[in-house]
């Protein structure tokens, strides 16, 4: 009971700030429009650069002049940052393309005489040219050796080798995100961590002003103060991003996938995390100014290695590296792949993630509110 008392308070207290309510209400509505309306066109028509084209190939069945003329028209289709390599495991090639590690993987099964390629929502652009090509090659390759059985106008055999010869399979499904899509979700995420400044700002004001002090001499054990603290905080923030994501969904007409309640645990999940880190360095630093500081210069790193202000590609190792530090790219990436691929193997790891650090900040927070500390230091 005393814990509900605290969190009413809490968040009445929050909501009486118009600040804390336009913040991030507001802005990323307005951020999500602007951009998602700005660079719609570099989406639908995006300049493709061949650069750092990763493809794996896999020939069932002994080589041949077939899986040749394959392989060397792959090679001719990359620029020398690119890399193009034979493998012997199939499904380790379709798990990395499905965790978007390579472009393309491409099947050449020599009995069929057939060419598969699988491509995913990361990569399409450049799958698609690749599909293009391999298209064209088998074209030649029924002209040259009559693979259609037959003397055929040459338009027949393109249409025949699309048809029978050559099959692609969309490891990301039928849609592929606009910038709309992208923005709607990725800005979202991004903006439930700028929620961390307020709760900084809230716990640090609580300090000063003597109410953490008075608090933690009532009797309210810290552990009840704290989790009502996080739960009042968490309950506002919760009302921001559920505006924003109903303006995103109904307006924008932002894709959230066919269970878009999945891609809202998620965001719940952050805004827990969100709470808790902010929470934590407010207890611990007595300063605002420099907790503060510590969150944006934290934040431009989950954002920058998590994919916020662009799909994350071609920032090589220490991008591939970064990526897993940023519980950004996780949820990101993680929603992603559940609204374009239907995997839940990323989405379950991210909201892991999500939840473990959370308890760890908790654990934090829930040393430094200590009557002692808090009654010198506020």
């Amino acid at each position: 009971m005393r814990i509900l008392t605290i969190a009413i308070k809490e968040f009445w207290h929050n909501l009486r700030n118009p600040k804390v309510m336009l913040l991030l209400t507001l802005i990323p509505i307005i951020a999500i429009l602007l951009l998602g309306t700005a660079v719609s066109n570099q989406f639908s028509n995006p300049a493709i650069s061949m650069s750092n084209v990763q493809i794996e190939y896999y020939i069932a069945g002994e080589g041949s002049e077939f899986a040749t003329s394959i392989v060397r028209l792959m090679n001719d289709f990359i620029d020398k940052s690119g890399t193009l390599q034979r493998v012997y495991q199939p499904q380790e090639s379709v798990n990395r393309l499905k965790h978007n590690d390579i472009a393309a993987y491409v099947l050449i099964n020599e009995a069929e005489q057939s060419v598969k390629l699988y491509k995913n929502q990361f990569y399409y652009e450049k799958a698609i040219i690749l599909e293009g090509l391999l298209i064209s090659a088998i074209n030649h390759y029924n002209v040259t050796h009559n693979l259609t059985g037959h003397e055929a106008d040459p338009s027949v055999i393109i249409d025949q080798a699309a048809k029978d010869y050559v099959s692609m399979q969309g490891l990301a499904g039928q849609e592929w995100p606009s910038a709309m899509d992208y923005y709607g979700v990725a800005f979202s995420i991004l903006f439930v961590f700028y929620g961390m400044t307020t709760s900084i700002t809230n716990t640090i004001n609580d300090k000063k002003n003597g109410t953490l002090a008075r608090a933690l001499l009532s009797p309210a054990a810290q552990k009840e103060l704290l989790v009502g603290k996080i739960i009042g905080e968490v309950a506002i923030k919760v009302i921001q991003m559920a505006i924003v994501i109903a303006t995103t969904m109904f307006i924008y007409n932002v894709n959230w996938g066919a269970k878009p309640q999945y891609a809202f645990i998620m965001i719940f999940a952050q805004i827990i995390l969100s709470v808790s880190i902010g929470t934590a360095l407010g207890l611990i630093f007595s300063r605002e100014e420099i907790a503060v500081s510590l969150v944006h210069i934290m934040i431009v790193i989950f954002a920058f290695f998590g994919g916020s202000y662009m799909p994350l590609s071609g920032l090589g190792l220490l991008g591939q590296i970064g990526k897993f530090f940023s519980p950004i790219w996780w949820s990101t990436t993680g929603i992603f792949s559940l609204i374009y691929v239907g995997d839940t193997a990323i989405y379950s790891i991210a909201l892991l993630v999500n939840v473990f650090l959370a308890l760890v900040f908790i654990g934090i927070a829930s040393l430094r509110i200590r009557k002692k500390e808090i009654l010198v230091n506020g």
